[in-house]
């Protein structure tokens, strides 16, 4: 039985075309999560979310609750992304979180206080 040849691999990358460029990604592997979007609609275009610290059920859900309320809105109102309609949102974010911090201390007899900078 005669050997098969292999094929000597590839000498360099051709450039791949941009088919959309208002296009995310999503790229689920065996220990993290990325997400990315064109490097000029976001201040950190690829994000990371680690499968290994979450587990993958939980890394996936998290990615899709990040994707969740961008893709709604911008499916919704067939707007551009646009970075500054999710800051709003993840101030909301951060305040709900601060409060329910604070109820969870007081539940356990504790006080939360706020450090300043120095």
């Amino acid at each position: 039985m005669a050997k098969r040849r292999r094929k000597a691999p590839p000498r360099g990358l051709a450039p791949v075309p941009v088919l959309e460029p208002n296009a995310a990604g999503v790229d689920i592997g065996a220990t993290e999560i990325y997400i990315a979007v064109p490097v000029d609609r976001d201040s950190e275009p690829v994000r990371r979310l680690m499968r290994a610290k979450l587990g993958a059920p939980k890394a996936i859900t998290a990615a899709a609750h990040k994707l969740a309320p961008i893709l709604f809105h911008l499916l919704s109102t067939r707007t551009p992304y646009d970075e500054s309609v999710f800051a709003h949102q993840e101030i909301q974010n951060n305040h709900r979180m601060q409060r329910k911090l604070q109820q969870q201390a007081k539940s356990y007899g504790f006080q939360l206080i706020e450090i300043t900078p120095s």
